[in-house]
C-alpha cells in the first residue's frame, strides 16, 4: 500500500536524522526532504534507502 510505504520511508529518514544528530551533526544542519521523483529498478531492497547529501 502506497500510504504505508510512504510512512515507512518517513520513519526511515527520521531514524537516519536522529543517528546523525546523535553522532554530533548539528540539528540545524540536517534537513529531511521528500524526493522529487521516486527512482528504482523495481527492486524493493534498493527502494528502501535514504539518500544523504553533505554540503559545505
Amino acid at each position: 500500500d502506497a500510504a504505508v510505504n510512504e510512512e515507512l520511508a518517513k520513519l526511515r529518514a527520521q531514524t537516519v536524522r536522529d543517528v546523525l544528530i546523535g553522532l554530533g551533526v548539528p540539528a540545524d544542519r540536517v534537513d529531511l526532504q521528500k524526493p522529487a521523483v521516486s527512482t528504482g529498478s523495481g527492486n524493493d531492497a534498493q527502494a528502501r534507502r535514504v539518500e544523504v547529501k553533505l554540503v559545505d
